[in-house]
């Protein structure tokens, strides 16, 4: 039986450019593979609370939770070596030691605070990393506002702003 949510694997021009990795009778999303590659994080609803898991890849059964008291958007570190989870207001980091077998330490509490989160509809996390994993970006409410229908971000402003304090400064 088909749950509303699976999770697949798209090949643009392979022969079978569709597979299912994850096919339960429950809802399993938000699937992240590791930076090398060997790992993939998804959330699943099959305790009948949203948690993250973590299974190697390719696919050697072995499936472990890594957000014992519930998660959803999982984030890898560039370096392979941290898992970053929300669950609720909450963001932790969960260590990932390298190797075949799956094996993680336990989630550490890394702030909290009330950020605008996506619907609850799966997909891209609603938070982003740096490299070195020491610094995050979020969307946080201003006042009463409501939830923002589109986020633009600006590359290299500041060169702009060098071209616009040059320009006021020649007059």
């Amino acid at each position: 039986m088909s749950s509303s949510w699976d999770i697949w694997l798209l090949r643009p021009g392979a022969a079978s450019p569709r597979t299912v990795l994850i096919q339960t009778p429950f809802n399993e999303d938000q699937p992240m593979f590791s930076p090398d590659g060997r790992a993939l994080a998804y959330v699943s609803d099959d305790t009948g609370q949203r948690r993250v898991y973590v299974r190697a890849w390719p696919d050697t059964g072995q499936r472990v939770c890594v957000s014992p008291e519930g998660g959803t958007e999982p984030v890898w570190a560039r370096n392979g070596g941290e898992l970053f989870y929300r669950h609720g207001r909450r963001y932790f980091s969960v260590p990932m030691a390298a190797g075949r077998q799956i094996n993680p330490g336990h989630p550490v509490l890394l702030f909290e605070g009330d950020f605008v989160v996506p619907a609850p509809i799966p997909g891209a996390p609603s938070y982003a990393a740096t490299a070195d994993g020491q610094r995050f970006i979020l969307v946080e409410r201003a006042g009463d506002t409501p939830r923002p229908v589109r986020l633009n971000v600006i590359l290299d402003w500041h060169l702009e702003l060098e071209r616009r304090i040059g320009q006021v400064s020649s007059r």
